[in-house]
This record gives C-alpha cells, structure tokens and sequence, in this order.
C-alpha cells in the first residue's frame, strides 16, 4: 500500500469485504474495522531498540536511484 486512499487502497478493502462476507464497497467502514479487530487485536505499531547486531548488518545494495534495480 502506497498510504493514499486510492484504486490500491479501495481493492484491498473490497477483496477483504468479499473474503469475509461483508458488503463490498472499498471503502474501510465500521463493519470492516470491527471486523479486523476481532479477528487479529494486535498492535499494529511496537517500540523497538536497534541492536549492535541491527547495525552490523548484513544489508542489500542500495538503487543509486528509485527507477533502478541496482
């Protein structure tokens, strides 16, 4: 997901909706958010401290620009 409230974000809800019987819209209402929470209530973000080991790698090249793959 790109973060925008677009066609991605719209057909992932949709597919949801059709998944777990809901009415399909594409758009995240009451039924869907009530639906997620039952069904996984986990925190969505965490604390998390970086650890020597996050540090030391090992990481994969870096594009020189976003429209490359290496």
């Amino acid at each position: 997901m790109d973060g925008y409230d677009g066609e991605n974000v719209h057909k992932a809800v949709a597919a949801y909706q059709t998944a777990r019987g809901l009415t399909v819209t594409g758009v995240a209402d009451a039924s869907v958010l009530a639906t997620l929470a039952r069904e996984d209530a986990s925190q969505a973000l965490s604390a998390y401290v970086i650890t020597a080991a996050d540090v030391r790698g090992p990481f994969a090249p870096v594009p020189r620009d976003s429209a490359s793959d290496g």
